[in-house]
């Protein structure tokens, strides 16, 4: 007969172990440990959440660097908060209760195909039906590692639909603007395989 034990993560730091934080379809896990974020730097996509769970003995917080995106509020021992990224690009975020505390989360463009024809047309998504309508968004695309193209600037939609006019890997990414017209930095790019 086989026995599972449950060990509490806080029993596994204290010895000295380091969890791995695992993620669902849907959401995924940041852990606060000896005041620094698990993992610094953190990829999920477009309509994912992410939980930040306070795992130290003192209070703190995950609060994005620009007003707007997220902030989970102050978080006490074990505690924890979901929010979601509902829009792609890059969002550096700190705790207000220690500013020495950093994080990076970067939220990926989606693709409704990662592989299509010439002539075909696929949507590619900067941000879910939740995010604020006054946000406003910029694309961008690389075909064949040439240089980064916006071509569309400061757009209220959330998707676009792009038709392929040539074979070869176009990658597409994008930022988003707060109601306060900051943008996020650019997301992480999302490959597209278009066939001849």
């Amino acid at each position: 007969m086989l026995r599972a034990w449950v060990v509490p993560a806080s029993l596994l730091i204290a010895l000295g172990a380091h969890p791995i934080a695992t993620s669902a379809a849907t959401s995924a896990r940041v852990r606060i440990v000896a005041s620094t974020y698990h993992p610094k730097l953190f990829n999920t996509k477009v309509g994912r959440s992410v939980t930040w769970k306070n795992l130290d003995g003192v209070n703190h917080s995950a609060t994005s660097d620009l007003r707007g995106f997220f902030d989970t509020g102050i978080l006490d021992t074990y505690m924890h908060a979901t929010e979601s990224m509902f829009a792609a690009g890059t969002f550096p975020y700190h705790c207000t209760i220690h500013p020495y505390m950093h994080g990076l989360v970067q939220v990926r463009v989606r693709l409704s195909a990662t592989s299509t024809s010439v002539g075909d047309s696929v949507t590619v998504f900067a941000a879910s039906k939740s995010a604020p309508r006054a946000f406003r968004y910029d694309y961008a695309k690389r075909f064949d590692g040439r240089g980064w193209m916006t071509f569309r600037s400061k757009s209220s939609k959330r998707s676009i639909t792009y038709t392929a006019n040539r074979a070869g890997t176009l990658r597409f990414r994008s930022r988003v603007y707060n109601a306060n017209g900051k943008p996020s930095g650019w997301s992480s790019p999302a490959a597209l395989t278009v066939a001849s």
